[in-house]
């Protein structure tokens, strides 16, 4: 029958368990108030054996409780040691605790290497008790509800069970203590990219319609400009055409059909109207490159092949009709190595939206876990 103690000053649990004939594992199944093996205090009371046994031998009794290695299977297990030559193992990874000999040193006396012996023994079984207490505290943290992994550690089991102590039996104030801690518990990085991931899902097609609103503007009014600048160009045309034929007419009246003076005024006619289609040809361009560079600055390069207009048509002193130089030009001049790694103030704005949806959905989880993002998802 187990019996009661008064764990005196300067014990230990490790101590008391091999005074006991004991693991600290058992102690700590027959003392289910301990938290923390490390932190006893003396005059507390502890339930031990019914009485102290003699000292087990380094490697464990036959029927010893703990975790052995069977070297034969080469398998570990816990309970009741089995065999002889089964050797004590770790509880987490259930793999043998073997010390790393020392050789003696050279010209050591007998006393010397039985010293060294003793001591490689001892800090086996500390090592070995240290493995058992850590292993009896993930257990107390799973069975007080904690999931446990093969990654768990032995601090975040002690603050969970430390948590657990802080639980003031109110179901609302629990609640809130709960909701407290989870609002500080880092997340993984899994779920982390989850978060950015969703987030990326809910901002990405607004801002994907606005690009493509923006872009067919755009192209619209290059579509618009082309098209008035052509315009303008006829215009002139029929104009000058007009222009040319009042020269003759006035010039043929008074006497000068073939003169120097009308070929002059005709020469004049040209030159004036070739500069007025080369001033609204540069006003169209730099109109169509402002509005370019506009767009690049607010969603990025335009992805779009640079539209193309007619050469510049030429004007001839004397014949009523521009000539037209076959080929296409630039309609704008824009430098890709400039803008292609352009970030526009619209990326810039979406990359931040996504960064701050990402958070209220880490709120939302902390707050109210998976079923929480599932209802207040957009």
């Amino acid at each position: 029958m187990p019996q009661t103690i008064t764990i005196p000053r300067g014990a230990t649990l490790s101590g008391l368990a091999r005074q006991y004939g004991t693991t600290v594992a058992e102690l700590l199944r027959l003392n289910p108030q301990i938290r923390d093996p490390n932190k006893i205090y003396a005059g507390q009371k502890l339930t031990v054996p019914s009485a102290p046994a003699a000292p087990a031998p380094a490697g464990g009794a036959v029927g010893q409780i703990g975790t052995w290695y069977d070297p034969t299977t080469e398998q570990g297990y816990s309970g009741p040691k089995r065999k002889a030559t089964d050797v004590p193992a770790s509880p987490v990874t259930g793999q043998p605790i073997t010390p790393t000999p020392t050789p003696a040193p050279t010209g050591s006396t007998r006393e010397e290497q039985i010293t060294e012996v003793q001591r490689q023994i001892a800090e086996t079984q500390r090592r070995l008790e240290k493995a058992q207490a850590d292993y009896a505290i993930i257990q107390q943290a799973q069975q007080a509800g904690m999931p446990v992994t093969p990654q768990t550690t032995v601090e975040q089991a002690q603050q969970y069970l430390a948590s657990k102590e802080q639980q003031t039996g109110d179901p609302v104030l629990d609640q809130i203590l709960t909701l407290l801690q989870k609002q500080t518990q880092p997340l993984s990085v899994d779920l982390i990219t989850q978060f950015l991931k969703q987030a990326e899902q809910e901002v990405d097609p607004y801002y994907k319609t606005q690009l493509a609103l923006a872009r067919e503007e755009f192209l619209r009014q290059l579509g618009y400009s082309k098209e008035e600048i052509l315009r303008q160009e006829e215009e002139l045309e029929r104009q000058y055409g007009k222009q040319l034929r009042t020269i003759g007419e006035e010039m043929a009246e008074k006497g000068f059909a073939l003169s120097g003076p009308r070929l002059l005024e005709e020469r004049e006619l040209a030159e004036t109207t070739q500069r007025q289609i080369e001033q609204a040809r540069r006003s169209a361009q730099f109109a169509a490159g402002t509005a370019a560079r506009t767009f690049a600055q607010q969603w990025g390069y335009p992805e779009t092949t640079i539209p193309t207009i007619s050469a510049t048509p030429r004007v001839l002193a004397g014949e009523p009709t521009f000539e037209r130089p076959a080929g296409e030009i630039p309609f704008y001049e824009i430098s890709p190595e400039v803008y292609s790694g352009l970030v526009g103030e619209k990326e810039w704005e979406k990359k931040g939206e996504i960064k701050r949806r990402a958070a209220e959905l880490e709120q939302i989880y902390r707050g109210f876990g998976e079923a929480g993002l599932r209802t207040l998802t957009v």
